[in-house]
């Protein structure tokens, strides 16, 4: 991520409960040398939301989301 500010990240896997999330964590500074939001998750499809709840400037400017296919099990 490149921010600026306080965000929250979290995401949600469950397309017909929109409002159930799970947090990845708060960051204050890009990620892109520091630090990672690791997740697992088994679905095809995910929602990702970021929240700023402070009244200082926040800047979120771009996000890059890495993924790894499963292996088919059948």
């Amino acid at each position: 991520m490149t921010i600026q500010g306080t965000w929250e990240a979290r995401v949600s896997y469950d397309y017909s409960n929109p409002d159930a999330e799970e947090s990845l964590g708060v960051f204050t500074k890009p990620t892109w040398r520091d630090g990672r939001a690791e997740l697992t998750g088994f679905e095809s499809h995910a929602s990702f939301r970021f929240y700023n709840t402070d009244d200082k400037f926040a800047s979120l400017s771009n996000v890059a989301i890495h993924y790894q296919m499963m292996e088919d099990t059948d």
